[in-house]
């Protein structure tokens, strides 16, 4: 059985209107919540509109200002390995520590950066963090009831804060994800009797690279390689030498062995 793609029902599916409005908040109209929907060979990803979480300092410098956005990875079939996540940013007035961790639903969780922090100065010296964490299915289905509350914890304690996220946005996200997961078209073709394939050096070394990376790196990079399936827009982030070496070696391959790539990744 094989999955294709097919964009042209997305937008008649997708039952809210896509707006790429300014920073909602806790007083928005979530019916706007949506920035992109796209489906990919095995899952829905449902993107959010830049959301303004409101925050209370528990201990440590106040946040100055901060946003999230939630990514809903919806599986098509067994074989998507994707996670559903929360991407992001936090500024606050610059101190010797930062947050490490996510604590929400019982659970500590690390916060995986996404790109370094950065600083600047003027009358005060301010710092800002790039992050994410995952969101499972059950993390998903309860905050969509009762929104979302969860808190950032520095290594050392010295900087802890709350955050809260109302159950509609993430429940506007999500039933969009179902709703295009439900209408998603598959094909079913007869599979032919297996014929022995050469494997290409491009599709050695991205094999190769990829048993060196780790799962996060491998996630990271079967995502970019589907986004990117018929030309390169898009450059994977990651200074990692096996993400620089699977990066390298999709881009060089042809179009023939970027099919093959991404079919022995669905595999994996």
């Amino acid at each position: 059985m094989m999955l294709y793609k097919n964009k042209a029902w997305i937008g008649a599916l997708t039952p809210l209107v896509l707006s790429a409005c300014t920073a909602l908040d806790s007083s928005s109209d979530f019916s706007h919540s949506i920035a992109s929907v796209d489906t990919q060979l095995n899952h829905i990803q449902v993107t959010g509109n830049e959301y303004k979480p409101e925050f209370k300092a528990i201990k440590g410098p106040s946040i100055l200002k901060s946003s999230l956005t939630f990514v809903d990875n919806y599986p098509l079939n067994d074989s998507s390995k994707l996670s559903s996540y929360i991407a992001m940013n936090v500024s606050y007035f610059q101190s010797y520590d930062e947050y490490k961790t996510v604590n929400y639903n019982g659970q500590q969780l690390p916060l995986k950066k996404t790109q370094p922090s950065t600083s600047s100065c003027n009358e005060h010296c301010t710092a800002t963090q790039y992050f994410t964490f995952p969101m499972t299915p059950e993390n998903i289905d309860l905050a969509s009831k009762e929104g979302l509350a969860f808190t950032l914890t520095s290594s050392n304690a010295t900087m802890t804060t709350d955050f809260t996220v109302p159950a509609g946005y993430i429940d506007t996200i999500h039933k969009t994800a179902i709703a295009n997961a439900n209408k998603a078209p598959t094909v079913t073709t007869t599979t032919p009797p297996a014929t022995p394939v050469t494997t290409s050096k491009a599709e050695e070394m991205v094999q190769y690279w990829y048993a060196e990376a780790t799962p996060q790196q491998q996630q990271a990079f079967s995502a970019w390689a589907f986004q990117n399936r018929t030309e390169i827009t898009t450059q994977l982030v990651g200074d990692a030498k096996p993400t620089e070496m699977m990066s390298y070696w999709y881009e060089k391959s042809s179009k023939e062995e970027k099919i093959h790539i991404l079919k022995w990744l669905l595999e994996q």
